[in-house]
Order: C-alpha cells, then structure tokens, then sequence
C-alpha cells in the first residue's frame, strides 16, 4: 500500500500513480508550490545574470552601429523584458519565503505561469530568427528546459504541456519560417530525431524532479504528522493537543463561553486487554478516538497515554455529550459488561495557566470516580481544589520532611490475646508538619504511592525503626519484634 492505500501492483494504480491522478493532502501540495518558487528563486536569478551578460556582449559588439536609445531597444527589447520578468519574479520569491499576505502565496502559480509564458515566447521568437540564418534553436531549447522545471505540475499536466509546447513551437517553425531569398525554411530528417530526444528526455526530467519533490513532500508531511499525531489512533497527541488548546480556549472565552477540559479513562481495560489480546485492545482505543472526535466535532482531541484521552470543548451540553460517548462504547460491547468509560472535567478559568494545569486537575476529579460504579462523570469543584493543592503539598515536601524529622515513626503494641502481654508492636509513620500541621496517614500515603514517591516514606520508616532497635540494643534495653508496612509498589 502507498500514501493513498493503492495496491501499486495493480497495474491500473501503479498508472493512476504514476500519472498524478490523486489528491495530496493541503500540506504537501504547500510544500509542492514552496519547491516551484525555490526553483524560481535561482532560475531568475541565473536567467536574469544571462540577460545582463547578454545586454552587455550587444552594447559592446553593436552599441555603436544603433544611432538612438530607441533604435537600440528595438533589437534589444526581448533581453529586456526577459531581464525586467527575472527581476519581479526574483522579488517575488523572496519575498514569499519573508512573510508574504497569504493572498498573494496562493497565486504564486499565476506569477510562475506569466514568466513560464515570457520565457517561452522570447526563446521561440528568437530561435525562429537563428533558424531562418540557418543556425540551431538552442535559444528555445534551453528556455523550454529552465521554465518547465519551474512549474512542475503532476506528471500528466507536465507531459502534456511539454507535447503541446514542443509540438506547437515545431509547427510554427516549419510554417513560418522563411530564409532571406523567401524560401520556406524546414527541419531536416536528423533535426527532427535530435528535437523529439530532446523533448523526451525534459519529459523524464519533469517526471524525475516531480517524483523527487512529491517524495521529499510527502516525507517531511509524515515526520511533522509524526510529531503531533498518536501512532496508534491517529488523533493529535499531547504536544499538538497543548498547541491547540491556547487558540481555542481564547476563542470561547472571547465568545463568552467557558473552556471545559474532559480527561476520558475506558475502566477495565486490562481486562478487556486479557480476553481479546492486544490487538483487541488497540481496535478499543482506536474506536474511543474515533466516537470523540464524531461527538465533539472540531474541537481539540488527544490521545493522553493508555486508555486516557482529552479533550477541550465550549458545549453547555458537554455532560451529555460524554455521556453519548459512553453509551456508544458501551452499545458496541454489549457482552462486555465490565466495560465502562468515565470522565473527569474541569472548568478553565485562569487561561495564563497551560493545559497541563487543566487536565492535572480533571484527571484528580476522575480518580475520585475510582470504586463508584454508579457515576461516570465527575466535575473538578472548590473541596477538590483543596485536596489537590494539599497532595501537591505533600509531593513537594516529602523529602524536607524526610530529611527534618517531618515524618515520625509511632509504635502501635501488639498484645498475645490469651494474657494480654506485650508480643511486639508495629511501626507507623505519622507526618507532622510546621506548616500544615498533623497530615493523615490515609491522605499521604495515597499520595504518594499515586506520585510514586512511596518508597521515600518506606525507607525513612525502615530506618528509623532500624535505628531506634539499635539505640536500645546499644543500651541493653529489651526491644520487641517491630513489623513494618511496605508499599505493593516496593
């Protein structure tokens, strides 16, 4: 398969391939037309030194024999205007690479197509008098050979315009062209061998630069599309998902509408992963990317990582669209029961803050769904904002608390059950901060384990419970069995 989907061993594709009948894609077709007018660029630049060098040989060589200005224009006004169409079309390229009105870039095949025009008539008028003298025409030769490389179209159009042009020119020229005694001047047998060679060989040439430019188009079109696209989905990924958030969510608010960002997570997707294997699981994550962008349409989407993706979207009725997304995944698996989609939101307000910040914040608001299997949508409120801003705390500073003495070890007593004796204790960690004062076990141990910085808590734990046994070992002071808790993820 190619860029198109084409089986090019069909022979009927490998035609419609090789002759140009597709449509590109609006970045390649750019970058197409970028190429035509850098080959502008140094074809004006080239043909308009020639021109000059040419204005100079018949100033120094016939200067003298013309007895006016206008005498001397009128054998010279073909350089002229070939000169005077290099120069603007010279100015014109490089101003087009300079920050050229976008109504201007678009017509860069129209100011093309003028010198492609200029050119062409000044090289077959000139060739008609050299020919008439009984030299060759390599004026139009060469000038049909600069210019056709400058408007390289797809093959076909090359093709074509090079058989007309050449034909015609071959036309004209063994019907008007007469010697000074009146008699008609025509090819003969081996000018016409020498002029079609010529022909075929700048046809292959066209087709050879145009397949070079489409290859180099369509390589750097694939690297950028690389770059801002997920492999697997083919929706945009984070990095072009943040450049496009910044346009859009001014655009709402300058519309008066609130930007909401919406973080989507598929609930048991290892699960799912388990029974119809990876494969399986990918088709799943390539539907989900698809439902998104059918239901919100234009407004940004990506694939986070894993089965999470965002979106940002001005819609009132954002909730019931999540919730359309849902029920189609749901309803295409029906028999998979398990199979859920759930949603966490919230509701931009500081636009100064990038989009990280927003779906940091809409992702604490999905977590909270975790376990509750009769909500799937959940929005980011002032409780959660509190809470957040507490865990982000306890991320911060773990490790001062850490190094400060923050994080204590208390010993709670293990009792034998049938005397009530002493048999042992275990060691818990109790953080007590300066400034946010006795923090619960239960909020930053979970936080730490979702930070993976758990271990930080562990090791500081099984340290000092290290060192307290060694104190009073030291001491000859009994000590206990002392257990300790340990992370899963340790």
């Amino acid at each position: 398969m190619d860029e198109f989907g084409w089986d090019k061993k069909n022979p009927l594709n490998w035609v419609r391939y090789f002759l140009g009948f597709y449509r590109n894609p609006p970045e390649v077709s750019q970058k197409l037309k970028d190429a035509d007018v850098r080959s502008a660029t140094f074809l004006s630049l080239i043909v308009g030194l020639i021109e000059i060098f040419m204005l100079i040989r018949y100033t120094v060589k016939y200067g003298a024999m013309c007895d006016t200005i206008g005498e001397f224009l009128q054998y010279t006004y073909g350089y002229w205007i070939l000169l005077t169409a290099c120069i603007l079309l010279l100015i014109y390229s490089i101003t087009y690479f300079r920050g050229m009105p976008e109504g201007l870039k678009k017509r860069s095949t129209l100011f093309i197509a003028i010198f492609f025009t200029i050119g062409i008539y000044f090289g077959a008028t000139t060739s008609l008098s050299d020919f008439a003298r009984g030299r060759m025409i390599l004026c139009f030769l060469s000038i049909i050979m600069y210019v056709t490389i400058i408007l390289i179209k797809r093959p076909i159009i090359s093709i074509l315009l090079t058989i007309a042009i050449s034909w015609g020119f071959h036309w004209i020229l063994n019907t008007f062209t007469f010697d000074k005694t009146g008699a008609q001047v025509v090819m003969n047998a081996g000018d016409h061998i020498n002029y079609a060679t010529f022909m075929v060989s700048l046809m292959i040439l066209e087709v050879s630069v145009y397949f070079q430019r489409f290859n180099e188009a369509w390589q750097s079109f694939k690297l950028e599309k690389a770059s801002v696209t997920d492999d697997l989905t083919g929706i945009s990924n984070m990095h072009r998902f943040e450049e496009a958030t910044k346009e859009y969510a001014a655009q709402c608010l300058a519309e008066g509408k609130h930007p909401i960002y919406l973080v989507f997570n598929i609930q048991h997707f290892q699960t799912y992963n388990d029974r119809f294997n990876y494969n399986g699981g990918d088709e799943l994550l390539i539907e989900l990317g698809r439902v998104l962008i059918d239901v919100f349409g234009k407004e940004p989407v990506a694939r986070e990582s894993g089965d999470t993706f965002t979106v940002l979207t001005c819609a009132n009725d954002y909730v019931n669209r999540a919730s359309r997304v849902r029920e189609r995944i749901r309803s295409t698996h029906p028999t998979e029961t398990y199979l859920d989609v759930k949603v966490g939101a919230y509701r931009a307000k500081d636009m100064s803050r990038d989009a990280r910040h927003a779906i940091d914040r809409a992702r604490h608001a999905l977590r909270k769904l975790h376990n509750r299997e009769d909500e799937f949508f959940l929005e980011y409120d002032e409780k959660m904002s509190k809470e957040y801003s507490l865990k982000q705390y306890v991320l911060n500073h773990v490790e001062e608390a850490v190094q400060k003495g923050y994080i204590k070890v208390y010993y709670q007593p293990v009792l034998w059950s049938d005397d009530a004796t002493l048999a042992g204790c275990e060691a818990l960690a109790r953080w007590i901060d300066p400034e946010m004062g006795f923090m619960s076990p239960g909020l930053f141990i979970p936080t730490l384990e979702e930070g993976r910085q758990i271990h930080k808590l562990d090791l500081c734990i099984y340290e000092n419970v290290c060192r307290n046994i060694r104190e009073c070992l030291d001491k000859g002071l009994p000590v206990l069995p002392t257990s300790l808790n340990f992370s899963r993820l340790d």
